[in-house]
This record gives C-alpha cells, structure tokens and sequence, in this order.
C-alpha cells in the first residue's frame, strides 16, 4: 500500500501534492473544530 502511494505521489506535480495535503489538514482541522464544538455544552452545562 506504501508503495503504491509514494509511487502515486512521484507521478503527481509537487504543488499538486502540496495543495492536497493542504486541503487534507483543512478538513482534518475543520472536523476538529465541528467535534469540538458538539462536545463543548456537555462541558460547559
């Protein structure tokens, strides 16, 4: 699976990869703040 992957990646542009990467953390950061804030009344209350 690795292997497909880094394999995968050297075929694609950097920058194309770089912009994926960026977009991956955004959703990863953005699903962060969304579990956060359902989780924050049970705190708060």
């Amino acid at each position: 699976m690795s292997r497909l992957l880094s394999k995968k990646i050297s075929h694609k542009d950097t920058k194309e990869a770089q912009r994926d990467f960026v977009r991956l953390c955004e959703t990863l950061r953005l699903r962060a703040f969304v579990a956060k804030k359902r989780m924050r009344p049970a705190f708060y209350t």
